[in-house]
């Protein structure tokens, strides 16, 4: 990625524009910048270079206003098609990108070249130029050398871990064992010594959160039953300890997370949050009918539950695309909060997008597809529709034709009609 950085420099194709470009900035010159020049490696300077790259290795065959791709982007492609042909012995020219999602190919080609985005979603890819001015927050250079681990926090982290192991296991036999007591606080100490060792808003100090939530997590579901939700291990079980912690440390990692970008990670804490979200104690019920809430007077009632999983799905349709399995998961997690609160109305289109995706990934008869199929099937049998009775086979074709589809299957991307 960084050799096409350099061949796109030397090449003279990261001209910026007039508007762009600084008063002492010289374009033949600018090879210095990977040389480590102090004067060519200002931040604004860095910040317009790659944005000028990322939209030229983004720039589509044709804008949605008729323009061609310009001579810049197809000359930085060729050097990328050499480069690729010499060193991997596979050519890879412009229209290599034409089939993929490309909200995760800039998020990806952004994480391999340092560059931190103000927002994950919202760009304009049949555009020139998919970002703007103010998207790129900050251009860093790579990690080098080796990463410093503590000792202290590893092995405070894997005695937490069997302890916790043993402690589960002795349950099935025995109820005098206190192995998960200790294992919380082990854990409890390698988030303090990661705090300490690597400050408390640090990478090590978030994933020992993590953790350490994850334990809490766990002794706090187990008095939950798979009964009480379609997809809430936690649900119906009444606010403790446990999961007070819980939420705490996933909420510390989520808001390191947030800090440092769009990632995988805080969508996962977003989950757990949602997992562990209490409003029907908290005079906010999660689980009423519709039809028993007095909307005009009040308006809908706050649902952290639903906010926490739709932010965790924005979060993964732009990192990566609508078509994967982390994306389709929680399209059915978000299903099962709807039924939760007893509105298949609303649960119906997230589980036909799940459905969509899983057949489109794994097939009708991956065990994927048939969970997802099972659930769907449920909900529209309560709404009284065509789809309960349709083949498995058959359904994927039905969901696509229905007069009521929604917009996620009209998308662009995945359209193979005319306009």
């Amino acid at each position: 990625m960084r050799a096409t950085v350099l061949a796109l420099l030397r090449s003279g194709a990261a001209r910026l524009d007039s508007s762009e470009q600084s008063s002492d900035a010289d374009d033949d010159e600018a090879i210095a910048v990977l040389g480590g020049s102090s004067k060519y490696t200002s931040q604004s300077w860095l910040v317009q270079v790659m944005r000028r790259y990322v939209n030229l290795l983004m720039e589509p065959v044709e804008t949605y206003e008729g323009v061609a791709r310009s001579e810049a982007s197809a000359l930085l492609w060729k050097k990328i098609s050499k480069f690729s042909a010499r060193n991997f012995g596979q050519e890879v020219d412009a229209n290599a990108a034409a089939g993929m999602s490309k909200a995760p190919l800039l998020h990806a080609v952004c994480n391999k070249l340092h560059i931190r985005l103000n927002r994950h979603a919202g760009f304009d890819f049949e555009s020139a130029a998919p970002l703007s001015k103010t998207d790129i927050a900050t251009v860093s250079g790579g990690a080098r050398g080796l990463e410093l681990k503590s000792v202290v926090v590893t092995r405070l982290t894997r005695e937490g871990q069997m302890l916790d192991i043993e402690g589960q296991e002795q349950q099935h036999v025995s109820f005098d064992g206190n192995q998960r007591e200790q294992a919380a606080i082990k854990l409890n100490d390698a988030v303090d010594a990661a705090a300490a060792i690597y400050g408390s808003h640090s990478a090590q100090t978030a994933k020992a959160c993590v953790v350490l939530a994850e334990q809490q997590e766990s002794r706090h579901a187990e008095g939950g039953h798979e009964l009480n939700s379609k997809w809430n291990h936690c649900a119906l079980v009444n606010r403790d300890g446990f999961s007070d912690l819980a939420s705490e440390m996933y909420t510390r990692a989520s808001e390191w997370y947030a800090k440092q970008g769009a990632s995988i990670e805080m969508a996962r804490c977003l989950v757990k949050l949602a997992h562990l979200s209490k409003e029907h104690q908290d005079g906010c019920n999660a689980t009423p009918h519709p039809n028993s809430l007095d909307i005009e007077a009040r308006g809908m009632p706050d649902c952290n539950c639903i906010d926490k999983l739709v932010a965790a799905m924005d979060v993964t349709e732009s990192l990566c695309s609508e078509m994967h399995p982390d994306t389709a998961d929680l399209y059915m997690k978000l299903a099962g909060a709807y039924q939760d609160m007893a509105s298949p109305e609303d649960s119906s289109p997230w589980l036909r997008k799940g459905f969509h995706v899983y057949a489109r990934l794994f097939t009708t008869i991956h065990t994927f597809t048939k969970d997802c199929w099972r659930q769907l099937k449920d909900v529209e049998t309560a709404l009284n529709s065509d789809l309960a009775s349709i083949a498995l086979e058959d359904l994927p074709a039905a969901i696509a034709n229905l007069d009521d589809e929604e917009d996620w299957s009209d998308d662009d991307e995945y359209e193979s009609g005319d306009d």
